[in-house]
């Protein structure tokens, strides 16, 4: 492939957009390969081809109303890209590292109910979720111990709790890693894990693609595109209308939680956990010091999710997740949330996390939302 061989136009749109994962599209390229954008400023930037055809990059910046445009070339191997990478160890254990700095593990086998991340490392490589059950450190909290760093749990599915470690709680059984991708861009997995009951018996099947993108140095943000299907003998599965859950739930570390001087916001400038608990946002942010750095982690909710925006179980004592179900309790028994997922068809949730050390964070949040849930337009011209 030649300099000339493409052409791509970022259309920036109303926004302006800084640290922007983007999707190029289909790119005749060879997966494996490093690719660079090259503007008429002499900017480059790397891009990443993937298995499915299509490439990602990350657009460093662009003005509102702009439209950049780069020439499309195959790398020289330079030496400097980052190296993002997955690693299974075959057992129980993904992990995953930039430059050999280790950003999170996700524990699938030998865990007590359901599998989860942790730790879980801003940039700094400061950890920005607790510790326990999994470590026991002197200063933490040690309540709920089914609160492990990043998870995904419902209390309620077809009566069953898939979200507490409570005797006669569901299980979430890993069953595949079903593909890796590295690269200098992102790296990321996919794997399939069925829910059941306590005696084992399946009642969905969740499919999980997770992706980690190059960090700026201050933030990463991290993708959870989360498939709930319900695939099994079972038949109609319901959602119980119940506040015990998250989809997507973390647990922050025990000095972020508000109760020692940490702060919840959500869109509507929401503070802690009273004007936050139960409310429809678009994004809920955690934030405070650990180890003497302005640390945090925010949640995006994708408006292609389930029933966009979604409501926060968000608490002060560390407790953060998207929960769409718990109606009853948000409104005080107004309305009711318990959904039936119909036999063969399924739910779709989709996530943008960004942990960070950022003490300015909050007013970038929007900017953040904004490119994830309407991302600039590309488009691709071949043979320019």
């Amino acid at each position: 492939m030649s300099r000339n061989d493409f052409l791509v136009e970022i259309h920036a749109g109303a926004h302006e957009r800084n640290y922007c994962p983007i999707q190029l599209g289909q790119i005749e390229a060879t997966y494996g390969t490093e690719l660079h954008l090259h503007s008429s400023k002499r900017e480059t930037i790397v891009a990443q081809p993937l298995r499915n055809g299509t490439a990602v990059a990350i657009l460093p910046h662009i003005g509102a109303t702009e439209t950049g445009r780069y020439t499309l070339s195959t790398a020289t191997d330079s030496g400097e890209a980052t190296n993002l990478r997955t690693e299974d160890n075959g057992i129980d254990t993904i992990s995953v590292y930039e430059n050999d700095i280790l950003i999170t593990s996700y524990r699938y086998n030998n865990v007590e109910a359901r599998p989860y991340f942790f730790p879980v490392n801003e940039p700094g490589g400061i950890c920005v979720t607790r510790s326990y059950p999994m470590q026991s450190i002197g200063h933490e909290t040690a309540d709920h111990p089914h609160h492990r760093s990043i998870w995904i749990a419902h209390g309620d599915v077809n009566g069953a709790d898939n979200w507490s470690e409570e005797p006669g709680h569901g299980f979430t059984a890993h069953q595949a890693i079903n593909w890796i991708e590295n690269g200098p861009v992102a790296t990321q997995f996919n794997t399939t894990g069925i829910w059941t009951d306590v005696n084992g018996n399946p009642l969905l099947t969740q499919d999980l693609t997770t992706t980690f993108w190059r960090s700026d140095g201050v933030s990463r943000i991290i993708d959870f595109n989360i498939t709930l299907t319900a695939d099994h003998e079972v038949g109609d599965v319901e959602f119980g209308d119940t506040k015990e859950g998250g989809i997507l739930a973390v647990r922050v570390a025990s000095e972020m939680d508000v109760t020692r001087g940490g702060e919840i916001r959500n869109v509507y400038g929401g503070i802690n956990e009273g004007e936050c608990w139960g409310k429809n946002s678009h994004y809920c942010c955690y934030s405070s010091t650990v180890e003497n750095t302005s640390c945090g982690i925010s949640i995006f909710d994708h408006p292609d999710g389930f029933r966009s925006p979604t409501t926060w179980h968000v608490r002060n004592y560390g407790l953060m997740t998207a929960n769409p179900f718990g109606y009853s309790a948000f409104t005080h028994g107004r309305v009711n949330g318990s959904f039936v997922l119909q036999q063969g068809n399924s739910l779709q949730f989709k996530y943008r996390m960004i942990v960070h050390r950022d003490p300015q964070f909050y007013s970038k949040a929007a900017q953040f939302y904004l490119n994830y849930a309407f991302p600039p337009r590309v488009h691709t011209h071949a043979g320019v």
